[in-house]
């Protein structure tokens, strides 16, 4: 499931990415730069992250097809105009 999800989450990061490029300024326009800010701020904890392609691991390939059609179902987008629902104190 957790593999799905990332799956999903890097499409839609792809997508934002794609639509944001889509829509560049000509430069007189106010643009916002807080995935820039983002990506500062997380160079400066001087954290590496690396792909580990190569890796493999034995797993229940019953289990991990149910994860990955339980991580289609996940909710991924910020439900909108929802009054109805309870919401924790």
């Amino acid at each position: 499931m957790a593999a799905r999800v990332a799956k999903r989450l890097d499409q839609m990061h792809h997508e934002r990415d794609a639509n944001v490029a889509a829509q560049r300024s000509t430069g007189t326009d106010l643009i916002l730069i807080k995935q820039q800010v983002v990506e500062d701020a997380f160079r400066d904890t001087r954290i590496q992250l690396v792909s580990i392609a190569g890796l493999t691991r034995a797993r229940a390939s019953g289990a991990f097809r149910q994860g990955l059609v339980a991580g289609d179902r996940v909710n991924l987008n910020r439900p909108v105009g929802d009054a109805d629902r309870v919401l924790l104190p």
